[in-house]
């Protein structure tokens, strides 16, 4: 696996900015998809994965209540 350096993403949302911190987790054997952990405004707030071509995530709250 080509290990991708972390990087962030600035995002308006909801009139709000949003800086996503985005970390390349290290695969188990035989998972077989690329995970990163994101980081919303500093909170680490869930998974990313690509399966099949498509984008899946886990335990991403409303990034909006995470800045309120």
């Amino acid at each position: 696996m080509n290990k991708i350096s972390p990087f962030m993403i600035v995002l308006n949302y909801q009139k709000h900015e949003l800086e996503i911190g985005v970390e390349q987790l290290e695969n188990n054997e035989g998972e077989g998809a690329d995970r990163f952990r994101l980081h919303i405004n500093e909170q680490n707030s869930g998974l990313i994965f690509c399966l099949e071509g498509k984008w899946i995530a886990t335990d991403i709250n409303d990034p909006v209540q995470l800045i309120r």
